[in-house]
Formats: structure tokens, sequence, C-alpha cells
């Protein structure tokens, strides 16, 4: 499914993005990138948030502290992290840090991406799977990854009628 990415929901995503990492709102957290590119990370991810929302009539994501930052959606009974990468990113990626830090609070891990002023969704996989699917990558800067190809995931038809 192609969603069509409204400038109504790019003023939403800088939005809740500034809130959480903005120089003026911003709560402090750590660059988990290392790179300055916090913001622009929050700003990609909140869209695919918006945009996955929009496509299977879910709540728009809100605001929400650190500690309460568990998952992006519930459906079905199942905990939903969603991944959105931008078209200038090869591999899906998925913070080890973070992954660790939400162990039994994800079931599955579904992935999107953003070209130019359209969002797809890719696919899908088992928050246990990642591991052996997909390879560790350090980055220069210290920050370490889950890297994963669009082939190993599987089809979201398979996960949402």
């Amino acid at each position: 499914m192609i969603i069509d990415i409204t400038p109504e929901m790019r003023a939403k995503s800088k939005e809740l993005s500034l809130k959480i990492f903005g120089k003026e709102k911003g709560l402090g957290w750590k660059d988990k990138f290392k790179t300055g590119y916090e913001l622009a990370a929050d700003y990609v991810g909140f869209l695919g948030e918006i945009a996955f929302a929009k496509a299977y009539k879910l709540p728009e994501p809100v605001f929400l502290e650190r500690a309460k930052d568990d998952y992006d959606f519930l459906i079905e009974g199942k905990t939903i992290d969603l991944k959105t990468k931008s078209e200038k990113t090869k591999d899906f990626l998925i913070n080890i840090p973070q992954y660790e830090r939400k162990k039994g609070k994800i079931d599955i891990f579904v992935f999107g991406e953003i070209y130019g002023d359209y969002f797809r969704v890719v696919g899908w996989v088992e928050y246990d799977r990642v591991p052996e699917i997909s390879r560790k990558i350090l980055f220069p800067n210290g920050s370490r990854a889950w890297a994963l190809k669009k082939r190993e995931l599987k089809k979201i038809a398979d996960l949402i009628v």
C-alpha cells in the first residue's frame, strides 16, 4: 500500500520531533546515532508512523516520555514497533540498545520506507527473529545496529488484512 505524504503530515512529524529533540523543547536525550542527526531520524520515524496510522485507520502517534515508549501500535493484540527508512538508506536499521531495551515489550517490527512524498509498508518480522536474519553493524562513531534487507521480511498482507 502506498500512502501520499501531505504537508499536514510533515508538519505533525516536525512538531513531534521537536518535542523530543528540539533545542528549545528537547529532553536532552542522547543522540543514539552519535551523528547529530537525531532530529532527522525522529522526523522520518514519526512521518512513517503517521502514514502507517492513516493507511490502517489507527490512532496517530503522540509524544510519549521515553520510559513509556514501548511500542508504536497495538494490532490484534500484537505490539508493533514501526521502523521507517528514507530513500537515502540502503538497509532497514534497528538500534541495538533500543532493541535490547524493548525486549519483552515488542512482538513485531514493521518496516516502511519514504520516497519523496510517498510512504510504503515493506514488510515485517517477529522480534525474536531479528538477530537471525540481520547482520550486526558497527558505525565508525561506535553506534551499533541490526541491518535488515527487504528480502528477509515477511509480506505485510500476512500480518494485516
